[in-house]
């Protein structure tokens, strides 16, 4: 449930779920602050909330790719040719940007220069 309190002239609401960032907003208008609430409740509860950037800006797709590599990829049957192919992944320059900075564009580049490599 959020929290909804006055802080000064604005009301003020807190939505917390475990999980899940907390987060707040501020409205001129206790009706606002309680549907903007609602909203993001719901959001909450179907965990389609948007991320946290600060998250996202310390870890490079390519430590999140070593890491689905050593604790996922490890128990498949395809293990050994898996890995050669994301090894060969994670040299990739795209692999040293964090993920706050990727874009789709950047998969598509590195789509288009994949299938230049690959027949």
């Amino acid at each position: 449930m959020a929290t909804i309190r006055k802080r000064g002239a604005k009301w003020q609401v807190q939505i917390r779920r475990v999980g899940v960032r907390a987060i707040s907003r501020s409205f001129h208008v206790r009706k606002d602050a309680e549907a903007w609430a609602r909203q993001m409740e719901v959001q909450a509860d179907r965990r389609d909330l948007p991320s946290d950037p600060k998250a996202l800006q310390g870890v490079t797709l390519g430590q999140l790719v070593e890491r689905y590599r050593d604790n996922v990829s490890v128990r498949k049957p395809g293990y050994e040719i898996e890995r050669i192919v994301l090894n060969a992944f994670i040299r990739h320059r795209i692999c040293r940007k964090s993920l706050s900075e990727i874009e789709a564009s950047d998969f598509a580049t590195y789509r288009d220069e994949r299938l230049r490599g690959v027949g």
